[in-house]
């Protein structure tokens, strides 16, 4: 036999036996899905254990994660072990659940019409299944800012589904621990992202302050992701849960609804684009015999009183700094009314909001009938806290648990300082050539701007001829307002059809005010100066418009 023989007959056995023996099999880093999830029938696959992340839906959106939780205390569920889920306290509104209302404070064993939706992998559209709401367990929008749904199903019919539980770590990991964010987004189907867990932080978001939540910095999980999971990466164990994020958010807005910051001292801080999330292994002592019970002592939702504020009298999320007038005038105080399930409370008044889970410096123990908090603010800049904790007695010594979960009012002192011309502008060639800019006036401490532009050869910034302020006077057709202010046209002075109007913030669409400014052979420059609520001018931005 020659060697080119040899050679074809050894290349022809290695082929039949790749063929006989088949793929080789799916290595395990493939058995964890990043990404948009897909059901995988490889039985070590992570997703066949994430069937019971679900999708919240309300009489009115769907923009909610939820998550089954393992409740057995032994290998089987029986067959009246409840299916519990768990999300963010905040999921459960108005906006998402139409009749349902909430004032504030601890509920239990509330009815509730709402449906969880199961199965929500990108390759399992026609397959989802879906569980109504049998009643919501407990809400807090407390330091714990957490929802227990009971559906109206058992866990052991879950299973039998295929719908798997996950299971609670045992304690919350340390940072840097590797982990994976999940949630359902707007109009998607199961996403997961991979990070490391950042060190606890005090978080707010107003009207809502959370104490020792987590952050992370996975991406690509925004709206819909409330309330989703967050599993340790080797264990496949639920930590925490997502309950704010400011992915998206405008750092001017830090600390107001939807844009949460970090508390550290007194101070506020932005840190973009983070998920906060609500660690959740102490649950794991709130369930006996697979049915919650909260109200035993090794609990930490044990003896937590329900404290609300009334919204007509919650005080601002901020105020500012006051110039000299004002300190003479007296500092800022509030009234603030709370409503308290307990026959007494005890607040204490802060910078710090690792404060309130000092039992040191409360006041002493005062009826809770029609009580109101007279909430007084120092001069001081920065941060400003209010800590309410019920109490059943003047002898009544609270847990760490409850001084953790206090209420906690925060009002932050802002000081007043130039503020940055922020402007966005675009460019159109159609039938003639132009620029149209749009000034953002959503800026807390912006007052106004003003604006000017010409030859870009001519036009300094820098000088204050020839600024005028914005908002600009337009010229509109009469019935096209009603407007707040209205002028007679100086080139139209006797049509009364037309008339300049001026219009005022609150009128603005989405906040901007925008103004088109035609672009010639020649580049122009573009000057803008904002002023702060104390009139004082920034630096003047310029732009220059070339010829298009």
């Amino acid at each position: 036999m020659n060697n080119k023989l040899q050679h074809l007959l050894l290349m022809t056995l290695v082929s039949v036996s790749l063929t006989a023996t088949g793929a080789p099999p799916e290595r395990p880093e493939n058995t964890l899905p990043v990404g948009i999830v897909k059901l995988s029938d490889h039985p070590e696959n992570r997703s066949r254990t994430w069937t019971g992340i679900g999708r919240l839906r309300g009489e009115n959106t769907a923009f909610c994660t939820a998550s089954l939780i393992d409740t057995r205390n032994a290998p089987l569920a029986t067959a009246t072990t409840p299916a519990y889920v768990i999300t963010s306290h905040r999921c459960l509104n108005t906006r998402n659940f139409g009749e349902y209302t909430y004032a504030g404070g601890t509920r239990h064993n509330t009815s509730m019409q709402g449906t969880l939706f199961f199965n929500n992998f990108d390759n399992t559209l026609g397959d989802v299944k879906s569980y109504a709401f049998k009643r919501v367990a407990w809400q807090s929008d407390g330091g714990l800012n957490l929802a227990i749904i009971e559906l109206d199903t058992t866990l052991s019919e879950l299973m039998a589904k295929g719908i798997q539980p996950l299971k609670i770590a045992q304690r919350t990991p340390p940072a840097g621990t590797e982990i994976l964010t999940l949630g359902i987004p707007e109009f998607s189907n199961l996403h997961a992202m991979h990070c490391t867990q950042l060190a606890p932080v005090d978080v707010a978001s107003y009207p809502w302050v959370g104490a020792k939540v987590l952050g992370n910095q996975c991406a690509d999980l925004t709206h819909g992701g409330l309330g989703g999971p967050v599993l340790s990466k080797f264990s496949n164990e639920l930590i925490s849960l997502v309950v704010a994020n400011n992915h998206g958010a405008n750092p001017d807005n830090k600390c107001l609804a939807n844009a949460p910051c970090e508390l550290r001292a007194n101070t506020a801080h932005w840190r973009p684009d983070t998920h906060y999330t609500q660690p959740v292994s102490f649950l794991n002592q709130c369930f006996v015999e697979g049915k919650l019970a909260a109200n035993t002592p090794a609990c930490d939702l044990y003896k937590l009183t329900s404290v609300a504020v009334e919204p007509a009298r919650q005080p601002p999320a901020r105020v500012f700094e006051k110039g000299l007038t004002e300190k003479e005038a007296g500092p800022d105080t509030f009234d603030v009314g709370v409503t308290v399930d307990s026959p007494l409370y005890r607040y204490k008044y802060t910078h710090d909001a690792k404060a309130c889970r000092d039992g040191s410096h409360y006041s002493q123990a005062m009826s809770a009938k029609d009580a109101t908090i007279n909430f007084t603010l120092n001069n001081q800049v920065g941060l400003h806290m209010l800590c309410i904790v019920g109490v059943e007695s003047h002898e009544d010594r609270l847990t760490s648990a409850q001084f953790d979960a206090a209420k906690i009012i925060t009002v932050e002192r802002i000081e007043i300082q130039p503020q940055v011309p922020s402007l966005q502008i675009d460019r159109y060639r159609h039938y003639r050539e132009q620029y149209v800019a749009h000034w953002n006036h959503n800026i807390p401490l912006l007052d106004h701007y003003k604006i000017k532009f010409g030859p870009y050869e001519s036009t300094d910034c820098k000088t204050p001829e020839g600024y005028a302020e914005l908002l600009d006077y337009e010229e509109r057709p009469r019935d096209s307002g009603p407007w707040e202010s209205i002028y007679p046209h100086k080139d139209h002075p006797t049509d009364a059809s037309l008339i300049l109007i001026k219009q005022t913030k609150e009128q603005l669409i989405d906040g901007y005010y925008s103004k088109i400014i035609s672009s010639g052979e020649n580049a122009l420059t573009l000057c803008t100066v904002s002023y702060n609520l104390k009139k004082e001018p920034s630096q003047p931005r310029m732009d220059i418009l070339r010829p298009l």
